[in-house]
């Protein structure tokens, strides 16, 4: 897919429709990521106890008042960015 994009980046003019076709390939994949990971968190909850339930919803929220939202994409471990 990142080929296919750089090759319609890099093309004289834009091929509409590949973009689209190419968009809605990767709205799939992000579609069909979120269902899995929605399906393993219930099975996980499914199998916890209720003091587990508690105690992970409980991390979670600290985990968001911390302001930590998933991946740190593009923190590079906290070490500042440097340019080539």
């Amino acid at each position: 897919m990142q080929q296919q994009m750089q090759a319609l980046t890099n093309a004289s003019t834009l091929n509409t429709a590949a973009v689209n076709r190419l968009a809605d390939q990767q709205a799939a994949k992000t579609k069909q990521r979120f269902i899995e990971r929605v399906q393993t968190q219930h099975a996980i909850s499914q199998i916890l106890t209720a003091e587990q339930r508690a105690k992970l919803a409980t991390l979670k929220a600290e985990k968001m008042a911390k302001g930590h939202k998933g991946s740190e994409h593009g923190k590079m471990h906290g070490k500042p960015h440097q340019g080539m």
